[in-house]
């Protein structure tokens, strides 16, 4: 029995570090996605270590749980690979990358399978989900009002500019508040909520109104609606166990008042702070209006028409894994000259900031049949939960499952990821199965020490990529480090060697124009004339147009600058270098 607490106090206690420590985990950073966030590493040390424990100790029971309805979302990976099989992979690293995000994922799903689970348990893995909801409140409080106090510790947002949390980005932010805010009207539904102590429901109430602030403050959009969306059903289908809290839900009503009072006046400005005059209402509003504008008149809008084109070209199969920023590349020129009046991104873009539409563009419907299949399991998941907890489950899950449909949080966040397949979980565990296993006492110690090694070799990958990526920060922050530095740590990661490899030729590049050497030039051009093929980025079609008219090669250079004008038709550099063309013809 000893052994037993113990071991339910270690999963605990590593959920814990998972949901509450690694989503604080902050340093200066060079931003962007995936591993390039300092959380987002730690997190996946915190799974790893989760996953290897959980799965050594079934190993050891000669026994797994699993929840038939878990079965169905095998599919996913399966019609990937698939695709990747019958269709063109261009970037094989990407693809690794995806696939282990996908396979990680499905390994904590089957690991919170294995934890034998009370709903007591659950709820209080959801009372620490929204303590930690709370800590990432203060941050955006702290970005808010612009507390210079704390800058070395915090990122801030700036002055005037909406907050963005640890995450760094305002969406991702805005849906994890609205998700924990989601958790707290589930939270105060259940029976037990009733035995909670006066202190921690006045705390869930002002945590409930100053999240509202922040969101709010955020001026997001996909978080205002995925509040509205998922407040109402939330409210709707439990309304009957929150009437039964009429002291909590006053509370509630008078903190969200005072919530939304606040980000639509001055009230809890900073006076030292420079702000750009407008509340987060006001910001939502203009970013409405603006959606509604006209025809392409907004980013997103000329993106998912652009993202179908595509699609239509190789509807089956897609264009292969990783072949996004080509196909866009292309698509987005012939997109600009039919369309002039449209608004479209003048940068660099990886990603059309839709998952399914991402899926259907490298995969085709073959990849978009593993998500369909998931998203009808986890439909007639919910239908079989009944009305009540069918309904709040949805509304848990419509913050982060919806982003995804207007942005990439799970490529930006991998704590988004894990607490949205917690709240699949949830659904799901409703009906587990059990199974015993025969296995050798031979047999056990090669598997256990398996999951050993991997998980070994796992944070040893994701502790080198974070010095990787340290000795990258440091690279681009600092000119010595950036004179001497050869750049050989990252471009042994495997994770971070592409980009360390285009900021050593772009460094090439620039000291060979410096010293008027040509000698290593022809180098850096037949290797970015290969970069450009595959990911068509700005800056690639600026140094390599560079390059050529370093050497003396004008009319590549004026080929390269007309070939990246229609694909970044606002940027004045690629503008200046096609109107000397012009001039000189």
């Amino acid at each position: 029995m000893i052994k037993i607490i113990i071991q339910q106090q270690i999963r605990f206690f590593l959920l814990i570090i998972l949901f509450v420590i690694t989503p604080l985990y902050t340093y200066p950073n060079i931003g962007g996605l995936g591993l390039s966030m300092p959380f987002n590493i730690a997190s996946w040390i915190a799974a790893s270590a989760f996953i290897a424990y959980i799965l050594i100790a079934s190993i050891r029971s000669k026994t797994i749980s699993y929840s038939p309805l878990f079965l169905y979302c095998l599919i996913f990976p399966i019609t990937i690979m698939l695709a990747g099989a019958l269709s063109e992979v261009s970037e094989p690293i990407v693809w690794l990358f995806r696939q282990l995000f996908i396979l990680g994922g499905i390994l904590f799903l089957l690991a919170l399978f294995q934890f034998r689970w009370t709903q007591l348990q659950v709820e209080k893995i959801l009372y620490y989900s929204v303590f930690a909801m709370s800590l990432h409140v203060m941050v955006g409080l702290i970005q808010v009002f612009d507390v210079a106090i704390v800058q070395n510790k915090i990122p801030l947002s700036g002055r005037g500019q909406p907050p963005f949390g640890i995450f760094q980005q305002v969406n991702l932010l805005a849906t994890y508040l609205v998700t924990g805010t989601l958790i707290i009207l589930f939270l105060i539904s259940r029976p037990s909520f009733s035995s909670t102590r006066l202190i921690t429901k006045l705390l869930m109430a002002i945590v409930f109104g100053v999240a509202l602030y922040v969101i709010l403050s955020t001026g997001s959009r996909i978080g205002l609606l995925s509040l509205l969306i998922g407040g109402s059903i939330m409210l709707i289908s439990r309304r009957k166990q929150l009437s039964r809290q009429k002291f909590m839900f006053i509370l509630l009503v008078i903190s969200s008042s005072l919530g939304v009072i606040a980000s639509t006046t001055d009230v809890l400005k900073s006076p030292t702070r420079e702000l750009h005059g407008q509340s987060g209402i006001e910001l939502v509003t203009k970013k409405v209006e603006k959606l509604a504008g006209g025809k392409y008149q907004s980013f997103r809008q000329s993106m998912y028409a652009i993202s179908i084109e595509i699609i239509l070209q190789k509807p089956l199969l897609g264009h292969g894994i990783g072949s996004f920023p080509r196909v866009w590349a292309e698509q987005k020129a012939k997109f600009t000259q039919q369309n002039p009046n449209a608004v479209v991104s003048h940068l660099t873009t990886g990603h059309p900031h839709n998952e399914v539409l991402l899926w259907l563009i490298e995969g085709g419907i073959v990849a978009a049949l593993g998500l369909a299949i998931i998203v009808i399991v986890i439909g007639i998941s919910l239908y079989s939960c009944g009305f009540s907890r069918g309904g709040a489950y949805l509304a848990l899950l419509v913050p982060i499952s919806l982003h995804t449909q207007v942005a990439l949080p799970f490529y930006g966040s991998a704590v988004h990821w894990f607490l949205w397949l917690f709240i699949i979980f949830m659904l799901f565990r409703h009906r587990l199965e059990i199974i015993s296993f025969k296995m050798s006492q031979s047999g056990q110690y090669l598997v256990q020490l398996s999951l050993v090694l991997i998980t070994v070799v796992s944070i040893y990958f994701l502790m080198h990529t974070k010095q990787a990526h340290d000795h990258i920060f440091m690279y681009l922050d600092d000119q010595e480090i950036r004179a001497n530095s050869n750049m050989q740590l990252a471009l042994d990661n495997i994770y971070f060697s592409r980009y360390a490899e285009k900021l050593m030729m772009h460094r090439m590049l620039n000291i060979s124009i410096h010293r008027n050497n040509k000698k290593f030039v022809p180098t850096f051009i037949i290797w970015a004339e290969e970069r450009i093929k595959s990911n068509p980025e700005l800056g690639m079609f600026l140094l390599l147009s560079y390059a050529y008219n370093f050497m003396g090669d004008f009319e590549n250079s004026c080929r390269v600058a007309n070939n990246g004008l229609p694909i970044y038709p606002g940027n004045k550099d690629l503008q200046i270098m096609v109107a000397s063309c012009q001039r000189e013809n």
